[in-house]
């Protein structure tokens, strides 16, 4: 992961990474959050998809339901930042 930060650095590109805690677990306050912090923007899922017990298949893996909203989220938000990316860098 050092390599990889290093490079999107070197490269000038934002390195994301998705940070997809156990259910019940604080989302700031969990060993891969603070791992990872310093090398790149954390993308959190909303709490209403991770506090939502329905969406869980068990405390570590989310159901179908769960992957579904989630992946609809990430959509969005990864959509949002390459439009602000490409908007900033057109002008």
């Amino acid at each position: 992961l050092k390599k990889i930060a290093t490079l999107c650095k070197e490269k000038e590109i934002e390195l994301l990474l998705l940070n997809l805690p156990s259910y019940g677990s604080n989302r700031t306050n969990n060993q891969d959050f603070i791992r990872y912090k310093d090398y790149g923007r954390i993308l959190l899922p909303p709490l209403e998809i991770l506090d939502n017990k329905t969406n869980w298949f068990d405390v570590d893996h989310l159901n179908e339901q769960g992957a579904k909203q989630l992946s609809d989220w990430l959509s969005i938000e990864l959509s949002a930042i390459v439009a602000n990316n490409y908007n900033a860098s057109s002008y």
